[in-house]
This record gives C-alpha cells, sequence and structure tokens, in this order.
C-alpha cells in the first residue's frame, strides 16, 4: 500500500495533507510548526494515520529556499520516500490545466 503525503513548507509552517483515499473524508490534514523539536511529531502523526512502513510513504513538497532541507533530511533519513518538487514548473503544470 501506497500512501502519498504533500507537504507546503513555509519559513514558520509545515502544513501536511495525507491522501488515504481520493475522497474528501480520506483527507487528513494537520499544521506543524517548522522546528527540528517538531519533526519526530511529524513522523508519529504520519505514521500513524497511514498505518504502514515509512518506505511506503511518499512525501512531496516544494523546494522553498532552505526552509525544507531540514524536514526533508529528517524524513528521508527515518526512511520516507521524498520529492523534491521545482515550484515553477509545478505553476505551468497547472496553467496548462486551466
Amino acid at each position: 500500500m501506497r500512501v502519498n503525503v504533500g507537504s507546503d513548507v513555509s519559513k514558520d509552517s509545515l502544513d501536511f495533507c495525507l491522501l488515504l483515499n481520493q475522497t474528501k473524508s480520506g483527507r487528513k490534514f494537520r499544521c506543524f510548526k517548522n522546528r527540528e523539536v517538531d519533526y519526530s511529531a511529524i513522523h508519529d502523526w504520519v505514521l500513524k494515520l497511514a498505518g504502514c512502513q515509512p518506505s511506503e510513504i511518499v512525501i512531496t513538497m516544494e523546494s522553498t529556499g532552505v526552509y525544507h532541507e531540514a524536514i526533508a533530511l529528517y524524513l528521508h533519513s527515518a526512511g520516507f520516500q521524498i520529492i523534491i518538487s521545482n515550484p515553477g514548473k509545478a505553476k505551468k503544470y497547472s496553467q496548462s490545466l486551466n
């Protein structure tokens, strides 16, 4: 079972959306502070809701200067699959869909 997680990273906060399925009830949201002391809470929250191993969880986040680097390294070290997306390409893709 593969679980997808999206993350919006800013200087002060980390917003996570965990997709268990494609329905509204299958989406779980949570906001954390972007501090190292909160990274273990993110790890525990994702694993609790996903109900699977970190290697089965894909976390996608935008490249946001340096603000995404620490959390991406932490989660990757914990065994999660991390995808860093280019915000410019994501914007162009959404524009192509109108």
